[in-house]
């Protein structure tokens, strides 16, 4: 699952992983990935998650999808990381994996 506000990076992220054989299904809106996610927890191995987008940043989702399986991995993709992020509470908490 990918999970990116802006269409385009979406759609060049799922080509990429698509060539690699992941079959995927691309959000533009958080909130709509959430409530998918949660209708079918087991299904994903892998979910890209941008951290800056509007309703819900990628560490909020991350936290919201744990609630619903504690082993899919997560990588958060951000363009602007501050150094503290990594050792930010939020940051554990969302499991993101490494």
């Amino acid at each position: 699952m990918i999970v990116e506000d802006e269409l385009d990076i979406a759609h060049l992220f799922s080509l990429c992983l698509e060539r690699f054989g992941f079959n995927t299904i691309s959000f533009t809106e958080p909130l709509f990935a959430l409530d998918h996610f949660k209708q079918c927890p087991g299904r994903y191995c892998l979910i890209l998650v941008d951290m800056i987008m509007v309703n819900l940043n990628g560490l909020e989702l991350a936290k919201e999808i744990r609630k619903y399986n504690s082993h899919v991995k997560i990588l958060l993709i951000t363009g602007d990381c501050k150094g503290d992020l990594l050792d930010s509470a939020d940051f554990k908490r969302a499991q993101i994996s490494e």
